[in-house]
């Protein structure tokens, strides 16, 4: 019984420390974090920033140290404002699907952006973005988009594939593994 009286003081004291804690950095207008409170798209970077897409005030790094720093189309050569995905290639460089801007890539401290009239990408409209080591797959609704620096650009459609479907809304790489009998 002492025991677990004593179980049960502990779990208490360890739940009030816990609630004692900071759980979450909180980014809105009001704390001068973000130029929009609506958000669309999160991603920890891989150097620790956190990078915040927004609806039409284009997209936030806030580094690991807490500096701010706003990207929109009036200071960068990011695609649009209205951020709709993020993600991040193995290399470090940044990835951001807009909505009517097509793909921007911050790489090396410099914006380029791939839209149907540069390149092989089939919409502007960037859903989703997956990546897997360098190479990225990007969900639009004219179809889903391969691409590597290697390589180009490869879409796949309703027209050129199996797909039911050109209208891709998401995107996620998921790698299964197997083993052979011989390695267990």
């Amino acid at each position: 019984m002492k025991q677990l009286l004593l179980s049960l003081i502990l779990l208490v004291f360890i739940g009030g420390f816990v609630k004692a804690q900071r759980l979450a950095d909180v980014y809105n207008t009001r704390n001068g974090n973000l130029p929009a409170d609506f958000t669309t798209a999160f991603l920890q970077s891989a150097d620790g920033s956190r990078i915040i897409g927004t609806q039409g005030a284009g997209l936030v790094r806030v580094s690991s140290s807490g500096v701010t720093t706003v990207f929109n189309t009036s200071n960068s050569g990011i695609g649009s404002n209205f951020i709709a995905s993020l993600a991040q290639t193995a290399n470090g460089d940044i990835w951001v699907g807009t909505n009517g801007g097509g793909l921007s890539r911050f790489s090396g401290g410099v914006w380029s952006t791939f839209t149907i009239f540069n390149s092989g990408l089939p919409s502007n409209n960037v859903r989703s973005i997956a990546t897997q080591g360098n190479n990225l797959l990007v969900a639009t609704q004219f179809g889903l988009s391969f691409y590597s620096d290697a390589t180009g650009w490869n879409t796949l459609n309703a027209g050129n594939s199996t797909l039911p479907s050109s209208n891709i809304s998401t995107v996620h790489i998921c790698l299964l593994y197997t083993s052979d009998a011989a390695d267990e």
